[in-house]
Parts: structure tokens; C-alpha cells; sequence
């Protein structure tokens, strides 16, 4: 056995007697190598925290939720009145003696048919108006009675007052001495004031702060309850028919865009169902009546009273 340090030894064994041997065998031995083990300290691993771990996830949520509360503010301040009625408009007096028509329509040509004065003729007649009222002889006090049909004499409505015209931004909260407003402060940025010219369903409803810049303009807006004890089917029908088929302003070069300056709008804040408003000017009913919104229509609309008749 060979011992460390020996490159190499020979072992000769020869047999006592003669000349012959073993053959000889070779050993060869290596050094040994002392390996050293190095033990490194074990990795501590870290746990990781509950954010690390669902980092992602979180955040996602929060963006989501961030989204969430944007949009609720939003829907808060879109549903929001926006607006307060210090009382609600009750009808006011009706004026029963006739007038002449607004001053932007032409006024008729058969103006000199005062001449034919038709109404000697009917003697009998003559006593009766001495004792009637000014509203029974209505008819046939003017002079130009042969052109009534053409533009009523009688003013529809009541005025009312004036409650100002200041423009606000969207979203400031506007307080009206009585609703429904005929004027007063509004907003104006467009296309939410003035509104376009559509017919407003009962799911659609529009603040006052908007459809107010309308009436500035010499709109006439048509205005009726929703929900129950509001506008029937049959009624909506009837105002939509009337919206769509109310003749064109002759105030000149009015608003050349839109068919007719009527706008039917929900509005719940009234004593009456139904309201028709000018600029400083209303008539509220219960019960709708094509003839009588076309005839307020006509000689309210872009009248003398709106700041800006016949804008669009």
C-alpha cells in the first residue's frame, strides 16, 4: 500500500533459486485533496406584504371605484334641480278689451276698410251694445273687422313680472320668485341654453335654467305636469301634433334653421297642468287646446317683450 508522498514504487520479488521473477506492479499514488466546504448562510426570503401580493388587483379596484364616484357626482349633479320656485304662478287676469297685434307682424293691408262701415245697417242691433260690456261688443268694436281671422285681437295670457336676465354657468343653482318663470337669471352655454328645438318626452326633463334663454329669444315654450295628474297619452299626442305643425315666426329673419319657435318642455313645479310662457307672459290651463296655444303662439312668439326675438 503505497504511502502519501511516494510518486512511485517497485516492488521486485525474485525467487531464491533461479533468474526468474514476478512481474512487477506499478502503483501509482495520488495526493489527496482537502476540499473545504464553504457553507454560505441560507437566503432569508422576505414574506410579502398583502399589497405586494395583491397589488394589482388593488389597484385595479381603486381605479374602478374612482370611476364609480366620478360618475355618481355626475349623475347627482345632472339630476339635480338646480333651481327653486319661491311660489308657484297662479292665472292672472285676462284682458278681454282688444289690442292691436304685435308690432313685428305686418299689419294688415285692408286698413282703410274702416269706410265700409257694415254695422249701420243692422239697426236693431244698436241698442243692444249701448247696454252691453266691452267684452260682448268685442267683435265688432275694431276697425278693420273684416280681417279678425287673420290675427286675433285679444290678448291670451297675463303678464307677469320681470324677473331679469343674467347668464350663469351650468350647474349654479338658480332661485325663481315664481314657477314657472316667464324670464329671470339662466344659463348659456350651448347646446343647454337655449336648448335646441325638440319635443321633450316626459322622461327628458329640462332645468329652467336652460329653456329660460329660449324664452329670451322669443321662443314660446309649452309646459306640462308628468307623473300622475300629468299629461295623458292622448294630451302628448295632441302637443306634439301642435309642435310640429305651429306656423313659422314672421318676426324678420328669425331663426331661419328651425320650422316653428315652439318648445314643449316637462315642467312639475305648477298649479296648473299645462302652462304656455313668453318672455314676461303666460296662460295656464288644465286642459290643453290646440286652438288657444296657437293663437297665445301667435302673438307671442319673438314678441316686442323678449330681449332677443328672433335669435335661434
Amino acid at each position: 500500500m503505497g504511502t502519501p508522498g511516494i510518486d512511485e514504487t517497485v516492488l521486485n520479488v525474485s525467487a531464491a533459486s533461479g533468474t526468474s521473477s514476478t512481474p512487477r506492479t506499478q502503483v501509482t499514488a495520488r495526493p489527496t485533496r482537502v476540499t473545504r466546504r464553504t457553507t454560505r448562510p441560507a437566503r432569508r426570503v422576505e414574506p410579502k406584504s398583502f399589497f405586494e401580493r395583491y397589488r394589482g388587483i388593488l389597484l385595479g379596484g381603486f381605479a374602478l371605484l374612482g370611476v364609480g364616484i366620478i360618475g355618481f357626482v355626475f349623475l347627482q349633479s345632472a339630476n339635480a334641480s338646480g333651481y327653486t320656485c319661491g311660489s308657484l304662478l297662479t292665472p292672472g287676469p285676462v284682458e278681454s278689451a282688444p289690442t292691436s297685434p304685435p308690432t313685428f307682424r305686418p299689419t294688415p293691408t285692408p286698413s282703410p276698410s274702416p269706410t265700409p262701415n257694415p254695422s249701420p245697417t243692422p239697426d236693431p242691433s244698436a241698442s243692444a251694445p249701448a247696454s252691453s260690456s266691452p267684452a260682448a261688443s268685442a267683435g265688432t268694436s275694431p276697425s278693420g273687422s273684416p280681417s279678425p281671422s287673420a290675427s286675433p285681437t285679444a290678448r291670451v295670457g297675463f303678464v307677469t313680472q320681470d324677473l331679469g336676465r343674467t347668464h350663469f354657468p351650468p350647474g349654479t343653482t338658480i332661485d325663481y320668485s315664481f314657477c314657472p318663470p316667464t324670464s329671470g337669471n339662466h344659463f348659456q352655454v350651448g347646446p343647454q341654453a337655449p336648448i335646441r328645438r325638440d319635443f321633450y318626452g316626459p322622461d327628458s326633463q329640462v332645468r329652467p335654467g336652460s329653456w329660460v334663454h329660449n324664452l329670451e329669444h322669443g321662443y314660446v315654450v309649452l309646459a306640462y305636469r308628468g307623473g300622475e295628474g300629468g299629461a295623458t297619452q292622448d294630451e302628448l299626442a295632441a302637443m306634439r301634433a301642435f309642435f310640429e305643425s305651429a306656423p313659422a315666426s314672421t318676426y324678420p329673419n328669425s331663426c331661419p334653421s328651425v320650422p316653428n319657435k315652439v318648445l314643449p318642455v316637462r315642467f312639475d313645479d305648477m298649479s296648473t297642468r299645462f302652462a304656455l310662457l313668453a318672455w314676461d307672459r303666460a296662460l295656464l290651463v288644465d286642459e290643453f287646446e290646440a286652438e288657444a296655444a296657437l293663437t297665445f303662439y301667435e302673438q307671442w312668439v319673438d314678441s316686442a317683450q323678449a330681449p332677443e326675438a328672433g335669435s335661434c
